[in-house]
């Protein structure tokens, strides 16, 4: 038998005694690893629904044959069945994985089950501290069982463990794992999209009214979070508003008091196109995002935003066909909203993502009042915003059923009285909304009535300054 021969033989019983044959050693996959230290590229688009696209590019060194890739730095909140990475010439994926088996000192010890480590010990030797190394075997983590020498030994607690080395499948901070097939050696530009969730944003505005009330500067800011578990710098960032509908299914932040203060007409931070049914929010310039951080960006600024207001006074559908309490009026509350438009003529004229509009006015001595707040839809361009900011302090109202009469099976017959009171210096004229279910016909009135729309009746009632008024009106309503 010739040497070469004789050592292929040996070298086969090697690799057979140590579990791995000595053809299936020789294809190993190198490995390589890359951090955000790598990446030359990086953007995310945001949407407001706790999720985020994130694409990246990296500059990663790879050596040719089958290679096994660590790609960290990614976030742990990662969708992994999302990861994507762009083709490459000469470079195929074989598979793909994502770890989270993430280094902790119990997966440690769980690993270094039937294997050799330290204990340490420490103890006071004329009065210092001082480590005693114990050599030992783990045999089981519940207890836990150690092999000391001989012996085999329970219910210590040693004050630390020193490792040999860190066992494979372990790692410091999620990490996609690829394996590779690349043809030639050197730079690649491998670039991955992903989406993540716990990442969101919010849209939150605040309307600073004048002293009369009729007109007011919106400011609009963006409320940016990560709670992804990782870090991104120097990002491209981009925001979509709208509900986009996913096959499997955020924190609502307050704007800084400073956007009270802060002076209309800023700079567009923000170019906006809509992009299918919705649109999309590009910021000017590259940010950092943090784990665990929150950020606002200006978003907009409309220095007088003509505002009306109007007090609102609604019903409920059900009286309409029960006898209802007479011994007393029942108070109800008159609504304050606010109202503007949308458009070039107010100052604003842009897509307004969904978001909530905090709403001051200033005092006789200057000093800005929250008068209340309300959440915005997604509101297109030449759109109205209503904003109801609460019930009304000065203009009360009471009801009163002054009749009620079942006419015929399904048939039913109602009068009522509402008395509306303004203690105000000012005339206010109250909306009165009568929601009424079914087929309705007004019978009489002392107030002229509008049909707002097939299942609402509406009055306009003027009310004078310190003084009152009474609409009453009889309906009859057919199921």
């Amino acid at each position: 038998m010739s040497f070469g021969n004789s050592w292929k033989l040996w070298a086969g019983v090697a690799g057979l005694l140590l579990g791995v044959a000595p053809w299936a050693a020789a294809q190993q996959p190198r490995t390589a690893a890359s951090t955000a230290r790598n990446r030359t590229s990086l953007a995310i688009t945001l949407y407001n629904s706790n999720f985020a696209l994130v694409r990246e590019t990296r500059d990663v060194d790879l050596p040719a044959g089958t290679v096994r890739l660590a790609f960290q730095d990614v976030p742990s909140s990662i969708e992994a069945s999302t990861v994507h990475i762009e083709p490459e010439p000469g470079l195929e994926v074989l598979d793909q994985s994502y770890e989270y088996d993430l280094l902790s000192p119990d997966r440690l010890l769980e690993k270094y089950v039937g294997k050799p480590m330290t204990l340490i010990f420490r103890e006071r030797v004329n009065g210092t501290t001082q480590d005693k190394d114990v050599s030992a075997t783990l045999l089981s983590t519940q207890g836990p069982v150690w092999k000391i020498g001989d012996q085999i030994v329970t219910g210590i607690r040693p004050d630390g463990y020193r490792f040999p080395e860190l066992p494979g499948g372990l790692y410091s901070r999620p990490t996609l794992v690829w394996t590779l097939r690349n043809e030639r050696p050197g730079s690649r530009q491998l670039s991955v999209s992903y989406l993540a969730d716990q990442m969101n944003w919010t849209a939150d505005y605040v309307l600073n009214l004048t002293r009369e009330g009729k007109r007011g500067s919106l400011e609009g800011w963006v409320t940016l979070t990560n709670s992804s578990g990782a870090n991104f710098e120097n990002a491209k960032l981009l925001l979509v508003a709208g509900q986009v509908h996913r096959a499997t299914a955020g924190p609502r932040l307050y704007a800084p008091m400073a956007a009270l203060a802060r002076a209309a007409g800023g700079v567009t931070q923000f170019a906006e196109q809509p992009v299918g049914e919705y649109h999309l929010y590009t910021l000017n310039r590259r940010i950092g995002l943090r784990n665990h951080e929150t950020k606002q960006i200006s978003l907009l600024s409309a220095a007088s935003v003509p505002v009306t207001k109007a007090y609102v006074f609604e019903g409920n559908p059900g009286m309409f066909r029960m006898l209802l309490p007479i011994e007393r009026p029942t108070p109800q509350g008159v609504q304050v909203i606010l109202s503007f438009k949308n458009d070039k003529a107010s100052g604003l004229g842009e897509p307004l993502p969904a978001g909530v509009v905090r709403v001051y006015q200033p005092d006789a001595a200057g000093n800005p009042i929250l008068l209340g707040e309300d959440r915005i839809a997604h509101t297109p361009i030449d759109e109205t915003t209503r904003l109801n900011i609460g019930s009304a302090f000065d203009v009360v109202a009471t009801r009163k059923q002054t009749d009620f009469r079942l006419i015929a099976q399904n048939v039913y017959e109602s009068a009522f009285e509402i008395t509306l009171r303004n203690h105000k210096e000012t005339p206010v004229t109250v909306e009165v909304r009568e929601p009424v279910n079914g087929s309705w016909q007004v019978l009489e009135s002392n107030f002229p009535a509008k049909k707002l729309n097939a299942f609402t009746l509406g009055f306009d009632v003027p009310v004078p300054a310190g003084g009152e008024a009474k609409l009453t009106y009889r309906v009859r309503v057919t199921d």
